[in-house]
């Protein structure tokens, strides 16, 4: 694994190391001491990390490097590799959301022009089953243009949010 690599469901390796979702505080702040681009969110009794996101410095997914090429170029790639609807991660815009990975990228601005601001990612991040709010989900599935998340839930069972 290399030490810049995004493993969705797991967490992103700096080069401080492995920061996991589901890292206690006790557990993940030696590595945060050592990468303060790194943040987190906890959720929980007793708080773990749920949420965890890198900036634009490094990172790659799957051997792709998500903030060197540009970010319509990064979402061609990601979705061609994992069959997603080249309509629905269409270029042009500021983030995306991939729900089976739990991991979304993210830029300020859009831009076309290497060397601008927004021609590359500015984020990236994963998350844990539960984080968002099923408000919030679908608002981030909104804006990234995915349909409505369909919930198949057995009429007893209780929501996905254990983290």
């Amino acid at each position: 694994m290399a030490a810049d690599e995004v493993v969705p469901h797991i967490g992103i390796r700096s080069l401080a190391g492995m920061v996991r979702l589901g890292m206690t505080r006790a557990e993940v702040q030696p590595l945060l001491d050592q990468d303060r681009d790194i943040r987190v969110d906890f959720r929980g009794d007793p708080p773990v990390v749920a949420f965890v996101e890198s900036p634009k410095h490094w990172g790659s997914f799957e051997g792709i490097d998500l903030f060197e090429a540009g970010a319509d170029e990064v979402i061609a790639e990601i979705a061609e590799r994992l069959g997603l609807a080249p309509e629905v991660y269409r270029p042009g815009r500021h983030s995306y959301y991939f729900p089976d990975l739990r991991m979304g990228l993210w830029r300020s601005c859009v831009s076309d022009e290497d060397g601008d601001q927004g021609f590359t990612f500015d984020s990236v991040s994963v998350h844990a089953p539960g984080y968002y709010d099923p408000t919030g989900l679908a608002f981030i599935r909104h804006q990234g243009g995915l349909p409505p998340e369909q919930r198949h839930a057995e009429p007893d069972a209780a929501p996905d949010t254990a983290i």
